[in-house]
């Protein structure tokens, strides 16, 4: 009987440590991740829109919690879905790039919007836990009825680009393969190091500089600049 009390005794112990520590981590985790998606609101002038931001992190789900501003009903649906798409793009690119990179640009994500009358929500989710990078299929919903994917958006940002969108996506996908290539799909990634090769690589392929193909990268794929007032045919 003394046995199984000890036994026990050290199963709740150990239990109620694990639960410690994942508190401990997450708290830490959505500190970071707090800053992070502050930082992309202001970078992209997009507190006209957000009133008040929260981040919740738990068992490999990351979820905000954005309070909009009522002139977000106001945009054209496919620009109030291109808004919460670049954001978490933006977002899983700072977790993959920054000095602190982590594994958290593989979790999955729910970006969730307020206002008076409407209810928003951005679903992400990585297939198997596998890199993300260009192939992410994200759902975007208006009070619960689905309104956008991102084949649609990418497909409308192609054809209103179309003098150039053939020559940024043929980079973007030879990028893609790389850096897939390199990196085992993502899982031996290291950014100090491994970001040049795959830029020397487009270069020497496509003769563009590096500052080009960021100039490519930024705007077409994370939609830095990006202003949802425009409509998606002038984007």
């Amino acid at each position: 009987m003394k046995r199984k009390v000890i036994i026990f005794s050290i199963s709740f112990l150990i239990l109620t440590t694990m639960c410690l520590l994942h508190i401990v981590e997450s708290s830490g985790t959505v500190s970071d991740l707090k800053k992070v998606a502050n930082e992309i609101i202001q970078s992209n002038s997009l507190n006209y829109l957000i009133e008040n931001i929260d981040v919740q992190y738990s068992y490999s789900t990351i979820e905000i919690n954005l309070e909009l501003k009522n002139q977000y009903d106001e945009l054209e649906t496919i620009n109030q879905f291109a808004v919460f798409e670049y954001f978490q793009r933006q977002l899983r690119h700072y977790l993959l790039t920054s000095d602190n990179q982590n594994t958290l640009h593989i979790s999955d994500l729910k970006l969730i919007g307020n206002t008076d009358s409407n209810k928003y929500l951005l679903s992400s989710e990585i297939p198997n836990k596998k890199l993300v990078h260009y192939k992410t299929e994200n759902l975007f919903y208006i009070n619960n009825k689905k309104s956008y994917n991102t084949s649609t958006l990418n497909h409308l940002l192609y054809n209103s680009r179309k003098d150039k969108a053939e020559l940024e996506l043929e980079v973007l996908n030879y990028a893609d393969n790389k850096f897939r290539l390199i990196t085992s799909a993502g899982h031996d990634y290291t950014h100090k190091t491994d970001s040049k090769i795959i830029l020397d690589m487009i270069s020497q392929k496509f003769g563009i500089t590096h500052e080009e193909f960021h100039d490519i990268y930024f705007h077409y794929y994370l939609g830095i600049n990006f202003n949802p007032f425009l409509d998606a045919s002038n984007q």
